[in-house]
């Protein structure tokens, strides 16, 4: 785990309270909520889909992982299942609900496309930690974050 670390708890109340201002940051506040309690890498948060999300027994199938090991069910938490719902309504409005459409579809030119999955939220990530003061942390930082939340 090279260059891995855990955010001190100033560093993530100030990181998400600063992913709340700019509706340009909604996927990364998102996304960053679902790596922070689910343990998820950034690869398996873009390939979600919504057939791997049970509301009903609050799951989530990752399917498809970096390794072996990594596919697995995780629970859904009460801050993870906030980002879903919010997620869900906004597919709903896209008609991007199916069980085969992605959590963070594509959007290029501003046409949202729920059969292919987000590429990167990379500029806006940026952006985000620097407004917190965390320059250079990355997204995938929040897994090592969430794993050492859950040690301690």
């Amino acid at each position: 785990m090279l260059n891995a670390r855990a955010l001190a708890h100033s560093e993530k109340v100030k990181l998400l309270a600063k992913t709340k201002n700019r509706p340009e940051w909604h996927n990364a506040r998102l996304a960053s909520a679902l790596a922070l309690n689910t343990t998820m890498r950034g690869c398996e948060i873009k390939n979600l889909r919504w057939q791997d999300v049970d509301l009903l027994t609050r799951v989530f199938s990752v399917r498809k992982s970096k390794t072996e090991a990594g596919e697995r069910t995780i629970p859904i938490n009460a801050a993870a299942f906030e980002a879903i719902r919010e997620l869900r309504e906004r597919a709903r409005i896209f008609n991007g609900t199916a069980p085969e459409h992605y959590v963070f579809p594509a959007c290029e030119h501003e046409r949202i496309d729920p059969t292919r999955p987000m590429k990167s939220w990379r500029s806006a990530w940026r952006q985000i930690t620097k407004a917190a003061g965390i320059p250079g942390l990355r997204l995938h930082d929040l897994r090592h974050h969430a794993i050492t939340e859950l040690a301690e």
